[in-house]
């Protein structure tokens, strides 16, 4: 099992950077709210000894604007308003592909980071990066030139990547990578979240696919619009355990070469609705439904006997508090 932790966002960014200290130390919402050296050690050793490995997100570029807090000169287009011209939500703020500052930082972090979580895998993201940002900048726009943005996203991936590589990790990507169409290194892994049909084009060019499809696993839909308050999400209905039991890869034929592609797949519990006393009553026990279907063999898909299990499991879980 694989806890994927999305540990910093454009809102904040509370993990300890012993190299960067600005990062958190500017970035989180407040000193109380940092995850320090000892606290991740301390969850990384807990899930290795359940049997969990623990795989971090730094998403870049796009989602950055709490890096740009404190080391702003990484950054563009930091805080504009309204925020739907630079980011899919508030508040804007990507990191900087023309300054050699950006790459000097992100290879500290991803130093400070290796030391902390030993698993191969990191998560560098690079959803929803919004050209509209980067074309606020009147230097990217000189630095950019007669090139499309897309040029210039895959020079930061490959730049990037190398780093991972260089500090022992292989890098798993959102979707989007593959949406542009970018170069990859054959190591790389690609989260599937938008588009389950964008299965085929991972697998048709060799690489390793994790589904994580938001009309079949996303957790937090059926919650409200955070920005709004209006009573329907934007992944509206909300996942039942049934759903989640569905097949994994629905709709999509796969080879025996093509599943040996497939590493899983992943429930996602998006936050900006849930707290810690919302979250195991959105999580559980119907992630336990997911984890059943994707432990088990695929003839095991009845949901009718599958209930009395999962009911089982739902008192074993408040017995263990």
């Amino acid at each position: 099992n694989v806890l994927h932790w999305h540990v910093v966002d454009s809102q904040s960014f509370p993990i300890e950077s012993v190299s960067r200290p600005r990062l958190h130390e500017h970035g989180a919402y407040s000193p109380a709210e940092i995850y320090t050296v000892a606290n991740v050690t301390t969850i990384v050793e807990y899930a290795r000894q359940r049997g969990v490995r623990v795989v971090p997100e730094f998403d870049m570029p796009g989602h950055t604007f709490s890096w740009g807090l404190g080391y702003p000169e990484v950054t563009v287009c930091d805080g504009y308003s309204p925020y739907y011209k630079c980011a899919t939500s508030p508040p804007c703020g990507q990191l900087d592909p023309s300054q050699e500052e950006t790459y000097a930082l992100v290879m500290d972090l991803l130093n400070d980071m290796a030391a902390l979580f030993p698993d191969k895998m990191i998560h560098l993201g690079t959803d929803e990066v919004d050209f509209g940002c980067w074309n606020m900048s009147e230097h990217l726009r000189k630095f950019k030139g007669d090139r499309e943005w897309e040029a210039l996203l895959q020079d930061f991936v490959e730049r990037t990547h190398n780093m991972a590589r260089k500090v022992g990790k292989y890098v798993v990507n959102w979707q989007e990578v593959i949406d542009f169409n970018l170069e990859l290194h054959p190591t790389n892994v690609i989260q599937i979240w938008r588009d389950i049909s964008a299965i085929r084009k991972v697998l048709d060019r060799g690489l390793r696919v994790i589904v994580s499809n938001y009309e079949t696993v996303y957790l937090d839909c059926g919650y409200t619009n955070w920005l709004t308050g209006d009573d329907s999400s934007w992944c509206d209905p909300m996942k039942g355990w049934t759903t989640l039991y569905r097949e994994p890869v629905p709709g999509v034929e796969l080879s025996p070469a093509d599943e040996k592609l497939v590493l899983g797949s992943e429930a996602c519990m998006w936050t900006e609705n849930t707290d810690p006393i919302t979250l195991h009553s959105k999580v559980w026990p119907r992630t336990s439904a997911l984890a059943e279907r994707l432990w088990s063999a695929r003839s095991v898909n009845n949901t009718e006997t599958a209930t009395p299990r999962l009911l089982i499991h739902r008192r074993r879980m408040v017995a263990r508090g």
